[in-house]
């Protein structure tokens, strides 16, 4: 759901694909007079210019009407004072407009697709519709990408780890694997979840879970009750590198099986063309009693997955 890590990374061109819209004039403002729609292709139309592009699930439903887009329209002066020449808000619906923002339609959600960031509604009646994420774009080009997966419910999918005991530090016992289903053993908990693409890799080993096992301790003061790391590796591969991360029985090193529950986020990598196949993308949430509190992806530089990142929005 909140992007695809390769399509939203920075630098990444934006799909070409066509929107449509009302341009504004006054004697909309009556609510008697409905325009005339006109389209374009986003990489015409943004092409030289820095673009703001923030994407809701629906016109006029609660959180996007009365919480997301008001606080925009009021600061668009601030975004052009910033250098940004247009500040587009995008849906499924039908395009209509207002003045200093252009609300347009995502025809055919062709634009979510491309950046990987739609959401299937079907279960409330909706079909499938564009998620809430803003971008910001620099000559058709991704400059910063952010998604929105909060209060979303985690997808109840298999995981495998091998429990920590002294007898695996030596490295001479493997341990036993053990299944559980992200529903149960996360109901009731507050749990960070970090991504990675794979274990004993550079960034991984080095910067991105260190942190993590040495600021247990402010994690546990801030109420989680688990820190599970998640990637691709099968489970004895996840435990011997937690192992060589010291983390104890402090943090859990986990198997997403066939990376279902990075799937549902849209938080994959596809290394195929390294050899590795299909990997966990980079990234770290917060689950509150199975419910989607923080979301951070990394596209580039370790940053909105950090430990600081996390400790952060807890």
């Amino acid at each position: 759901m909140p992007g695809n890590p390769t399509a939203t990374a920075k630098g990444a061109e934006i799909p070409d694909t066509l929107m449509g819209y009302i341009p504004w004039t006054p004697e909309l403002d009556s609510g008697e007079v409905c325009g005339i729609p006109t389209t374009f292709k986003t990489r015409d139309e943004w092409k030289g210019k820095k673009i703001v592009v923030v994407s809701i699930p629906g016109a006029y439903t609660p959180i996007c009407h009365q919480q997301h887009i008001p606080p925009l329209v009021k600061r668009v002066d601030e975004l052009k004072a910033k250098g940004v020449d247009a500040v587009y808000v995008i849906a499924s619906n039908d395009p209509f407009v207002m003045d200093k923002v252009i609300f347009a339609t995502d025809i055919d959600l062709a634009f979510s697709k491309g950046l990987g960031a739609t959401i299937d509604l079907s279960a409330k009646h909706f079909g499938e519709r564009t998620a809430r994420y803003a971008a910001i774009i620099e000559d058709n080009k991704i400059v910063d990408f952010a998604s929105a997966a909060q209060e979303s419910l985690v997808p109840n999918t298999n995981f495998a780890y091998v429990p920590y005991t002294a007898e695996l530090e030596d490295s001479k016992a493997c341990g036993i694997p053990v299944a559980f289903q992200s529903q149960s053993q996360w109901k009731g908990k507050k749990v960070v979840i970090v991504a990675v693409p794979g274990a004993f890799t550079p960034t991984c080993t080095a910067n991105h879970i260190p942190p993590f096992v040495e600021k247990y301790d402010q994690f546990k003061k801030k109420g989680v009750d688990e820190i599970v790391v998640i990637a691709a590796n099968d489970p004895f591969v996840m435990s011997a590198w937690g192992v060589s991360q010291q983390a104890k029985d402090h943090l859990i090193f986990a198997q997403d099986v066939n990376c279902e529950f990075s799937k549902h986020f849209n938080a994959t990598l596809d290394l195929s063309d390294k050899g590795m196949g299909l990997r966990t993308a980079r990234y770290a949430m917060v689950l509150d009693d199975l419910k989607v509190q923080y979301f951070g992806l990394d596209s580039g530089e370790l940053s909105k997955s950090s430990a600081e990142a996390v400790l952060s929005n807890l």
